[in-house]
């Protein structure tokens, strides 16, 4: 027995034929028209058996075929178009919530675009849902794919596909009902009549959709429709097998690729995991960790041999940690020390978590030693920018970077070459031979006859590969160098192996070898771009250094020559300042110079003819002699302007009230003024009383408010006087004109501001140069002795000027750390005042000592005259029972009268000693204390200055 399998179709012929052959005879007659149609259409119908079968099966085919599924999809739609002769055939496919379109055949583009999506959207673009929470899909392709049909409507199927010969009588018929919903009719309106939609499942899943268009009617009959739904449940199952076989391939090909990604992510962070199970003491590792030990994957890992790679120190760490973990579960974190298997110490953490259920203890472990080095080194080079930056010479900062350098790294010897000249000797080491630096300490090659030697080029030749690298002629490509110019071998002993003609070294010495330092590490210092030194790091171990540690000196070396850099500029600048300031110096001295020359040649103009009118003229004598005092007196105030301008002004300072010292020269210049310029002063309430000498100060106040009034010249306008008193804070600080810092405390502050014409900065720069003015003629030594007087009192100046504007002048003076009192001047008649004695007179310049030897007579005094210091000493010593006091000036031959002072302090400490001398008060206490003399009298002096010191000495004396 044969048995025959048929299709459906073919069964449905067969048994239809069968009744038919068994109708009785009298119907025959009357149906034989009908049973011939019925035969004719069962041999219809068997017909294209035979061809379903072969286009199934070149579906089949199609769908197997290798390669993607766009390429089938599209073998495939083109198929189903020429097999089923419709002008448009599209084949939607499940993506997400919708179903677009995958492939099309004969539809416009447009068309395509306007329908490939069918989830409808809201005006916000958000997709709609159903009651279900389901998206809402348009038009009838969203109804076949929702299973939203009625099967006894003619246009639907049980199976549950639409199709249609005419559209436009279905839509015609059917106005009035809801045929379907969210209606887009674009396929009636593209003209297409004939519109087949068949839906591809799997079970009661939808798959998709496959959609045959065509702008005649009639193209479709229901036996195409069914052969169109079995087609698509076939196509539906081979899709769904192809889709899953292309989701697990890729699927595998992303699990590979992440399984290399892991591998070299586990490779490049240096990170491995590990697992063993209690009850067994095998041990499984990733790559990674047989890496990390330097071990191949034949190895063999068990507990107790991973235990056994740890140091003595790191041993008992790991053991407590396993043993925990196994007790109490507990996980762990440790930082252990390895030896590899190529005896290399590795920094490694390890992290252990417990799985209980399968007794399994696993974690990861990764290599850290780098970054621990990267730790150390950056300790380090904080520390050497430390003492960089650190106040001090290059000469005294580089020893205590090499020894941050020897003890950080620990390496046998450690040195620093700089640059001197030609050569690069070592200017710091630590841990070289005396043998070593003997034969290494220079590196120019030289002649028989000692000369230098220099290449073509005419530089001088370096040797050795300290040479090499300081020339910078190393080869990046060269395994030895690195791209910042180093030279580094774990292993010196295997350049002797080096072909001579192969050797990049000039010269080689070999003494590093010879000494026996395996690891050599040679680093270049560079200035900018040029190299001017190098580091250089010896051990005898090998091993000792990494790429990643080279480049790591590599960096301390860049912060050492921009050190170097960084000194180079400041020398250059602090030279360029010398010189500028040096220039300053001598156009200062030339324009002060030129000013004292100018001044007392009109004094001694005005002495000279003085005394020739005094000769020829007797009578008027008394008249002469007044002018020559007054120049003589002018005289004496530009020396005192000098000292001023030099801060070495004399004085003994007094407590005095600035305020009613300001009030009084004001009440002065007022008369003065021109019509429409005014004065306006502004006194605070509780400004302190100051120490000082308040002429000099008067002097300071008509120098600051007479350049005030100048500068307004001939306009109108104001000078503006204030005084107040001020703290200056320490965290709020307040600089003066120059820049400079004012010191912490409470202060007097006098401003005298005005609004006229202001400085350019020219006249900024030189307004306290000695002489300098903007007049048509000068001033004298003017604001620079004003300057000079501030800065004697211990006070601070601040300047503000713009042009066009005005200027302000801010002076803040130190007040007494004591509360101070206004001092009172006693008024007592000291004329007819003499005294009694004798004075001892040491003064090398003989009319000064005549004139003192006269002054000191008419006052009644005995005098013993001293031509130098050692002359009084001896005449001190035979007269000493008779000498009531010693006037000594300072600046003598032989002896000068600090050493008469001190020799005279050990023969009677209690002998009173004035001072007479054109120095500072400042040069003088300098040298000897202010409370051991009796008395000090600036030169020139007035007899009344002698006679008011000589009174207060006697009557000190005499009490």
């Amino acid at each position: 027995m044969c048995l025959i399998l048929m299709s459906e179709t073919e069964r449905i012929c067969i048994i239809r034929i069968s009744q038919l052959i068994m109708m009785k005879g009298r119907f025959f007659a009357l149906v034989r028209e009908e049973v011939l149609m019925d035969i004719q259409w069962a041999s219809d119908q068997l017909e294209p058996v035979e061809d379903e079968r072969v286009q199934t099966a070149r579906l089949i085919q199609l769908i197997n075929t290798p390669g993607n599924l766009g390429e089938c999809m599209a073998a495939l739609t083109s198929f189903l178009q020429r097999w089923s002769a419709c002008e448009a055939v599209g084949i939607r496919l499940r993506s997400g919530d919708d179903y677009p379109y995958y492939e099309t055949r004969g539809f416009p583009p447009e068309f395509v675009e306007a329908e490939k999506f069918l989830c409808a959207h809201d005006s916000n673009g958000k997709v709609l849902l159903d009651s279900e929470g389901c998206p809402v899909l348009e038009c009838m392709c969203g109804n076949i794919l929702n299973g939203s049909f009625d099967p006894a409507k003619p246009y639907f199927t049980s199976h549950g596909s639409f199709w249609s010969n005419s559209t436009s009588l279905l839509l015609e018929c059917n106005a009035q009902h809801n045929v379907q919903k969210h209606t887009r009719n674009r396929c009636f309106t593209e003209g297409y009549e004939s519109m087949a939609l068949i839906p591809m499942r799997i079970g009661k899943q939808v798959f998709g959709l496959l959609q045959f268009n065509d702008h005649q009617p009639d193209r479709f009959t229901p036996a195409m429709i069914r052969l169109f739904e079995e087609m698509a449940d076939g196509l539906s199952l081979s899709l769904s097998r192809r889709q899953s076989e292309e989701a697990l391939a890729r699927s595998e090909h992303a699990l590979k690729r992440s399984q290399r990604l892991l591998a070299e992510t586990e490779r490049i962070g240096k990170v491995g995991g590990w697992e063993f199970y209690i009850d067994s003491a095998n041990q499984t590792w990733t790559d990674e960790v047989y890496a990390i030990h330097e071990v191949d994957q034949t190895y063999d890992p068990t507990v107790e041999k991973w235990i056994e790679f740890c140091t003595p120190v790191s041993r008992p760490v790991i053991e407590q940690a396993l043993q925990r973990i196994v007790d109490f579960g507990r996980p762990f974190e440790v930082e252990l020390e390895i030896i590899t298997a190529n005896n290399n110490l590795r920094n490694v953490n390890v992290i252990g978590k417990a799985d209980p259920e399968n007794r399994r203890i696993h974690g990861f472990m990764q290599d850290i030693t780098v970054r621990k080095l990267t730790g150390k080194f950056r300790e380090m080079v904080r520390e050497i920018l430390q003492i960089l930056n650190a106040h001090g010479n290059l000469e005294e900062l580089i020893p205590h970077v090499l020894e941050t350098l020897k003890t950080r790294t620990g390496f046998d010897a450690v040195g620093i070459r700089l640059q001197d000249g030609d050569d690069f000797p070592y200017i710091v080491q630590d841990g070289f031979s005396a043998d070593f630096l003997l034969v290494e300490n220079t590196l120019i090659e030289r002649s028989c006859d000692g000369g230098i030697c220099r290449d073509k080029d005419g530089r001088v030749s370096l040797e050795c590969t300290c040479g090499l690298v300081l020339s910078g002629k190393t080869d990046p490509g060269n395994p030895l160098f690195t791209a910042g110019g180093s030279c580094w071998t774990n292993d010196s002993f295997s350049l002797l192996e080096i072909p001579p003609d192969a050797d990049p070294r000039f010269h080689p010495r070999n003494e590093c070898i010879h000494q026996g330092y395996a690891s050599v590490a040679l680093v270049p210092i560079r200035d900018g771009g040029k190299i001017v030194g190098l580091i250089q790091f010896n051990d005898r171990r090998k091993d000792c250094f990494t790429l990643d540690t080279v480049e790591r000196f590599e960096e301390i070396a860049t912060y050492i020559g921009a050190v170097l850099m960084r000194k180079r500029i400041e020398d250059e600048k602090l030279a360029l300042e010398q010189q500028y300031q040096q220039a300053r110096r001598l156009e200062s001295l030339g324009v002060l110079s030129g000013g004292i020359a100018h001044d007392f040649n009109n004094i001694l103009a005005i002495i000279t003819g003085h005394c020739f009118l005094a000769r020829m003229v007797a009578d008027n004598a008394e008249n002469s002699i007044a002018e020559i005092e007054k120049a003589a007196e002018r005289a004496a105030e530009l020396c005192r302007q000098m000292l001023a301008y030099a801060g070495k002004t004399q004085f003994v300072p007094v407590q005095f009230s600035l305020g009613e010292l300001v009030a009084e020269m004001l009440k002065m210049l007022r008369p003065s003024l021109k019509q429409g310029v005014e004065i306006k002063f502004e006194l605070f309430p509780g400004v302190p009383i100051i120490k000082g000498d308040a002429n000099q100060f008067r002097h300071v106040i008509m120098s600051l408010v007479s350049n005030a009034l100048e500068a307004i010249g001939e306009s109108s306008g104001e000078v503006r006087v204030l005084l107040t008193g001020t703290q200056v804070r320490a965290e709020q600080p307040v600089r003066d004109h120059q820049g400079v810092t004012i010191p912490p405390g409470c202060y007097a502050c006098l401003e005298v501001a005005d609004n006229g014409c202001g400085m350019s900065v020219e006249t900024l720069r030189r307004i306290f140069d000695p002489f300098f003015t903007t007049k048509f003629t000068g001033r004298g030594l003017g604001l620079s002795a004003t300057l000079g007087i501030i800065t004697s009192h211990g006070g601070s100046l601040q300047l503000y000027s713009q042009q066009g504007k005005g200027t302000t002048f801010k002076l803040y003076l130190p007040v007494p750390v004591a509360a101070p009192v206004e001092a009172k001047t006693v008024n007592d008649n000291s004329e007819s005042w003499r005294g009694s004695g004798t004075v001892l007179l040491a003064e090398d310049e003989r009319q000064v000592r005549l004139v003192a030897k006269t002054l000191l007579e008419s006052l009644g005094f005995k005098v013993i005259e001293a031509a130098n210091g050692l002359n009084a000493l001896e005449l001190y010593r035979k007269n000493s029972e008779t000498v009531t006091l010693v006037l000594t000036d300072m600046g003598m031959p032989v002896m000068d009268g600090y050493e008469l002072f001190r020799e005279l302090n050990k023969l009677d400490p209690s002998l009173p000693v004035i001072i007479s001398s054109g120095f500072s008060d400042d040069a003088i206490t300098s040298k000897i204390s202010c409370e051991n003399i009796a008395g000090l009298l600036s030169k020139p002096y007035k007899f009344e200055q002698l006679r008011e010191t000589l009174k207060k000495v006697m009557e000190e004396i005499t009490e």
